[in-house]
C-alpha cells in the first residue's frame, strides 16, 4: 500500500488526541508508534502504561515530543 506521512511517526515518541465515536472528551496517549496497518487502519502504540492499539479513524491529531527520561 502507498506509504503515508503518517509513515514518517514510526519509531518516534508521540502525543496523539484519540475521540471515539460517541465520547463527548478526546482522551490523550504519549508513547513510540511501533506500527501502522493500513488494510485494518490501525496504529500500534507502546507506552509506560501499555500497548494501546488504535485506529486511525479516532485519531485527532499526533504531534511528536522529545522522549522524557524517568
Amino acid at each position: 500500500m502507498k506509504a503515508t506521512h503518517l509513515d514518517r511517526m514510526i519509531g518516534h515518541y508521540c502525543k496523539i488526541v484519540i475521540k471515539e465515536p460517541g465520547d463527548t472528551k478526546a482522551h490523550v496517549v504519549t508513547g513510540i508508534i511501533q506500527e501502522i496497518e493500513h488494510q485494518t487502519r490501525l496504529v500500534m502504540v507502546k507506552s509506560y502504561s501499555g500497548c494501546y492499539c488504535l485506529s486511525i479513524d479516532a485519531i485527532v491529531a499526533i504531534k511528536p515530543k522529545k522522549m522524557m527520561c524517568t
